[in-house]
């Protein structure tokens, strides 16, 4: 796993956590937060697996240590998620912009 993969992963795990605590007063501001970390993360997963010269299936993807440390450290109510994008990601299908959410 790359540096910019850990690092934003380290930041996803941040603002999940800030996310969990929240109050009412900052309820908007860390879920707002959150979402940009997660986007910010899955860009760098798809420019990670960009580099790769021959992208396995998810399958395949999710026993490579890199991936499989990533899913163990991911929340639950998570994981799903990424494994979808992650499938995406390796199928070459291009998603969204994360920009475009957030209006």
């Amino acid at each position: 796993m790359n540096k910019e993969v850990k690092e934003s992963l380290i930041i996803l795990l941040d603002n999940w956590e800030y996310m969990q605590m929240s109050d009412l007063e900052s309820v908007e501001i860390d879920a707002y937060r959150f979402g940009d970390a997660y986007y910010n993360f899955l860009d760098q997963i798809r420019s990670w697996t960009k580099t790769m010269d021959n992208k396995p299936d998810l399958i395949d993807a999710l026993q490579i240590p890199e991936v499989s440390e990533i899913l163990e450290q991911i929340p639950g109510p998570l994981r799903l998620n990424l494994e979808i994008e992650l499938d995406y990601m390796l199928s070459g299908i291009e998603r969204i912009d994360a920009a475009s959410y957030y209006g």
